[in-house]
């Protein structure tokens, strides 16, 4: 089980799948409302 890039949580999954961004439950829904970018360059989260 991988962990999140920004907190270290366990990373979210969906009937056993995990998120191929590895992001845990919380920051994957700010990055689906748009809180949160990755940047397209250095693949960093802002």
């Amino acid at each position: 089980m991988s962990n999140c890039p920004i907190c270290g949580k366990p990373t979210s999954s969906l009937y056993g799948n995990e998120r191929k961004d590895k992001l845990c439950r919380e920051h994957a829904q700010e990055f689906k409302n748009g809180k949160i970018v990755q940047c397209e360059k250095c693949g960093e989260w802002h």
